[in-house]
């Protein structure tokens, strides 16, 4: 158990890493994702790709994908990509009617030989393979010699990270699961602390709250802010000497990326994503100036 587990009424972990299918947070993205694949799966689509960032969460989505379509004629095959040889000697014996899916897991690190395998091998009758990788599959399927692999391209999803506005709903969901009772676990510079520090990453925001419950914990505090998730990404960062630095970059980027965002959708109505855009614009600018003071007072302290 967790040494802030008492402080905060807990029976388990909240933010463990396995990728279990009962910690499933329902935000956008996922369920997106979760929806168009299921339907290209049930509709008999053989090449199926999925990216995503390291954490974003693409293997628990392929969990509840077996869950949801896992039936006696429908066997299901989950590989990493540094066992996909263990496809040749898989014995599968699918009679009349039955198919087969098989998921390869971090798929960008197979040579394009393999992929084009995987690609022909799709074209079997009844056999369907679902690709999860990070961004740069895409373009060793849109390099490949494979027609099946470089259409593949045209209907990859994308899993994108956690909007701003789902931080809070999303720690909360993942303390419930673990035994918490409370009413309010962050605070407002806390969210915009924590969404700077995990970009909306689930697993980077499930690393740096760990740390904060435990330094919450030691000080007695039940709610967490922005001053405890600083401390907790200088923790978990290795090496520890240039954080606010590269988290002011990578936020002014992030915040470029979100403006153009909303000037491309702001076209009379604005649109859900646009108006998602506005808010994550929004939390990314009050982190800009909080950070920007962090760097004045370190510059000071040394």
């Amino acid at each position: 158990m967790t040494a802030y587990a008492e402080t905060f009424g807990l029976t388990g972990r909240p933010f463990r890493l396995e990728p279990d299918p009962d910690l499933f947070f329902d935000c956008r993205a996922q369920r997106e994702a979760l929806a168009r694949l299921t339907d290209a799966l049930a509709r008999s689509v053989s090449f199926n790709v999925l990216t995503g960032r390291a954490g974003v969460g693409k293997t628990i989505l392929a969990r509840l994908i077996e869950t949801r379509l896992q039936r006696p004629n429908l066997p299901i095959l989950h590989f990493r990509a540094d066992n996909v040889d263990a496809i040749a000697q898989a014995r599968i014996h699918r009679g009349p009617g039955h198919k087969l899916l098989i998921i390869i897991d971090e798929a960008q690190r197979l040579a394009t030989a393999k992929l084009e395998q995987l690609a022909a091998l799709s074209e079997i009758t009844g056999v369907r393979i679902l690709l999860l990788g990070r961004p740069d599959l895409v373009d060793r399927l849109r390099a490949s010699q494979s027609n099946i692999a470089r259409k593949s391209v045209r209907d990859a999803l994308e899993l994108k990270p956690l909007g701003s506005d789902e931080i809070v709903p999303y720690v909360h969901h993942r303390m419930r699961l673990a035994g918490w009772r409370g009413e309010r676990i962050l605070s407002r510079s806390g969210c915009d602390a924590l969404f700077l520090a995990s970009s909306g990453i689930p697993r980077r925001l499930g690393r740096v709250c760990a740390r904060a419950l435990a330094l919450a914990a030691i000080d007695g505090h039940r709610l967490i802010d922005a001053p405890l998730i600083e401390q907790a990404v200088l923790d978990t960062m290795k090496p520890a000497g240039h954080g606010l630095h590269s988290d002011l970059h990578a936020l002014q980027v992030r915040v470029d990326q979100l403006q153009d965002t909303l000037e491309t959708r702001h076209g009379g109505a604005m649109g859900h994503a646009g108006r998602e855009a506005a808010l994550d614009i929004e939390a990314a600018q009050r982190l800009l100036r909080w950070l920007s003071r962090m760097q004045e007072e370190q510059g000071r302290r040394y």
